[in-house]
């Protein structure tokens, strides 16, 4: 599972076989002093103790570890560990897609960033319902799923300072209407765009760590078919 804390991507393994040690800024093993300069670039930790890993969440969802790119947390109990990072938030579910349409993506601008439409659930809603209905909601456009592509969490803290895990699930998607395309500006969008799916590495320079993670991902599965 990979969190995105502040949208700082962190992995949890247990598997350490394949660590290369050029494939890290830092390794990390045992208990350390929690020095958030230290945590810079791409950093690998072994078997932190749980309130080390805690400490370093909050850390993270505090901004005080800017310079960190990467972080892999290597565990005994990557179940355990995971459910342990889950309770320091409050939970919440979504639902988002990559629609397409003749080679193109639709993207959409908010908060001075490129993303994916997606949103929460509304009570009886399954996850396919949720992010149809997003869709159409947030860029007027009708779609239907054609296949499942991953699921994300990530963090972020409301004004009132309530901190959430948002899981958002994400579908690779067919545009059916686009005619009635527009902004849901009451939401923060800005701009809706069809873009060229060859043109989309660049857009991505604009966006989140968890919309570059949807589409790593949706690559991976395209090879793999």
């Amino acid at each position: 599972m990979k969190f995105f804390i502040n949208d700082t991507p962190v992995k949890i393994s247990e598997l350490d076989t394949k660590v290369i040690s050029k494939d890290y800024d830092r390794i990390m093993e045992g208990e350390i002093e929690i020095i958030p300069d230290h945590f810079s670039g791409d950093v690998i930790l072994k078997f932190p103790k749980n309130q080390q890993l805690i400490t370093i969440i909050r850390l993270l969802q505090a901004k005080k570890m800017l310079n960190l790119k990467h972080l892999t947390v290597v565990v005994t109990n990557k179940k355990f560990v995971e459910g342990m990072i889950k309770k320091q938030f409050r939970s919440i579910k979504a639902a988002g897609g990559v629609v397409m349409k003749d080679g193109m993506v639709l993207m959409i601008h908010r908060l001075g960033c490129w993303d994916l439409p997606k949103g929460k659930f509304d009570a009886g809603e399954t996850s396919e319902m949720c992010a149809v209905r997003e869709v159409h909601e947030e860029c007027g456009v009708v779609v239907k799923i054609t296949d499942t592509i991953t699921s994300t969490w990530h963090s972020y803290i409301t004004k009132n300072g309530n901190n959430y895990l948002k899981k958002t699930d994400w579908f690779l998607m067919e545009c059916v209407d686009d005619s009635l395309m527009k902004p849901q500006q009451e939401e923060g969008i800005d701009q809706i765009k069809w873009i060229l799916d060859k043109e989309i590495d660049l857009v991505l320079t604009d966006s989140y760590n968890s919309i570059k993670h949807v589409f790593k991902k949706l690559r991976k599965s395209k090879t793999e078919h």
